[in-house]
């Protein structure tokens, strides 16, 4: 996580768990706020709520 953190320049722990945990499932992210967590991965699916 702090990997993905660093590359972006970003410190959002909450955001950074929620992409590990996404990534390590293959599931989708769904969230009402999808600028937050593709700050950091920008390739990451996501599901707008």
């Amino acid at each position: 996580m702090i990997h993905l953190l660093d590359e972006s320049r970003a410190w959002d722990g909450i955001a950074g768990q929620v992409i590990l945990v996404a990534r390590h499932r293959g599931w989708p992210v769904l969230t009402t706020d999808p600028g937050r967590l593709q700050r950091i991965a920008p390739d990451l699916d996501i599901d707008l709520l």
